[in-house]
């Protein structure tokens, strides 16, 4: 499956994941931004699993270093549009 994303300026991001080779299947994940200064934001994330089995899969998984690159993208990314 491709992926999708829709981002709204300063706002939300919303986008399917899929991890190759991976048992947990297709996430909908949705990042909402909350200013907390003019330079800083906090990120609230929502993920939504394709089940209760699948989301238990993925908290079995040593994920931590995937997802803390996936945020320095997401920090890098987002540094650009300020």
């Amino acid at each position: 499956m491709a992926p999708f994303m829709i981002l709204y300026r300063t706002k939300k991001i919303i986008r399917t994941f899929e991890m190759e080779d991976a048992p947990m299947g297709v996430l909908l994940e949705i990042y909402d931004f909350e200013k907390l200064t003019g330079n800083t934001s906090r990120l609230n994330m929502h993920v939504i699993f394709e089940s209760v089995e699948k989301r238990d899969q993925l908290l079995k998984m040593p994920f931590a270093q995937g997802l803390n690159m996936a945020h320095d993208r997401l920090q890098e990314v987002m540094g650009k549009i300020k």
